[in-house]
């Protein structure tokens, strides 16, 4: 496979402001019926055979409205996964590559080692993936979940956050990098939350975001805004309010709005979950999220949201835990 120059770039960027490592993603394929009226897979460039193997793949036809849905905007789009259509997180979860890259996020590296091995792999629609580095914090802002009227709120209280180097999602999101003097991520004595408001999560070491020039779902491509700004320093206020606090019981909660329920696929669904139904769907969630290396901190927050007790969480993701042996 030749990568397209938009990798080199994208990778050279990152490597160079220190953001962070890389891993591979499962792209975004376009599904057409042929004249017999049976399904195929196409790249989201349209291309086939020859044509499909000799680049990444990631055209700009078919191009979609500003933040509209998958459904109305992309209803021929899936996930180039093997759950296509029925992907709860299409083009945004790591590929499983025997070998190479068996465990997600964990099996991250930097940019030149990722551009040797993709370069070697059979060609599929691929998206970039970047895990943050431990002294940055990324500020994912969702307008489908009301991020920026919650982030206008807040920094009327607190203050404008700073021009920083910033990512455009295909789905009309941002995500803002921020550095910080407190290291991140499992090594380290700072926790971080989930999320610090309806629509606004935080990403840390440990955590995975899209990367440029990916594909989202909409059939937009993800872009480098801000290029010339490196990450800013992350202001006071928002590093302190992203900081986890103990309470009275032992457990953590947030600083911001406690009362909303962190965004996400798996964390919409355990919010719709009914009352007899909320432990089971805790469990499946926790064990989806365990597989596909999601954020499990915003599917413990959503579980609280919904008024599960602390000791029926820990107990439903200890046997999430078990079943899929981590």
């Amino acid at each position: 496979m030749i990568v397209d120059r938009g990798w080199a770039a994208s990778l050279a960027l990152a490597e160079e402001l220190g953001l962070g490592a890389f891993v591979i993603l499962h792209g975004i394929e376009r599904t057409r019926r042929d004249g017999r009226g049976a399904q195929r897979s196409v790249s989201e460039s349209g291309a086939t055979g020859a044509r499909s193997r000799a680049t990444v793949g990631w055209g700009l036809e078919h191009q979609s409205s500003h933040g509209a849905t998958a459904d109305a905007c992309a209803p021929t789009r899936c996930c180039a996964c093997k759950r296509g259509r029925a992907c709860p997180d299409p083009g945004k979860h790591p590929r499983v590559i025997k070998g190479l890259q068996e465990h997600g996020h964990l099996d991250a590296r930097p940019a030149d080692e990722l551009l040797a091995l993709i370069s070697e792999l059979r060609y599929r629609p691929t998206n970039l993936g970047i895990v943050p580095a431990p002294n940055v914090i990324v500020l994912d802002i969702d307008p489908r979940n009301g991020g920026p009227e919650t982030l206008r709120s807040l920094e009327a209280r607190y203050g404008a956050l700073p021009p920083t180097l910033s990512v455009y999602t295909g789905g009309g999101g941002e995500h803002r990098w921020f550095t910080t003097d407190h290291a991140t991520g499992s090594g380290s004595s700072v926790r971080r939350v989930a999320s610090i408001g309806a629509g606004l999560d935080i990403k840390t070491a440990g955590g995975l975001l899209v990367a440029p020039p990916s594909t989202h779902i909409t059939g937009r491509r993800y872009a480098w805004t801000n290029r010339r700004h490196p990450p800013a320093t992350c202001p006071p206020w928002l590093d302190e309010n992203t900081q986890t606090q103990q309470t009275d019981s032992g457990g953590a909660h947030r600083p911001l709005d406690s009362s909303s329920v962190a965004p996400g696929v798996i964390a919409r669904e355990m919010a719709a979950a009914s009352v007899g139904e909320r432990a089971v769907t805790l469990f499946r969630l926790a064990c989806w999220a365990l597989r596909t290396d999601d954020d499990l901190d915003a599917l413990t927050w959503a579980a609280r949201g919904v008024g599960l007790p602390e000791s029926k969480i820990r107990s439903q993701i200890a046997c999430a835990r078990q079943a899929v042996g981590r």
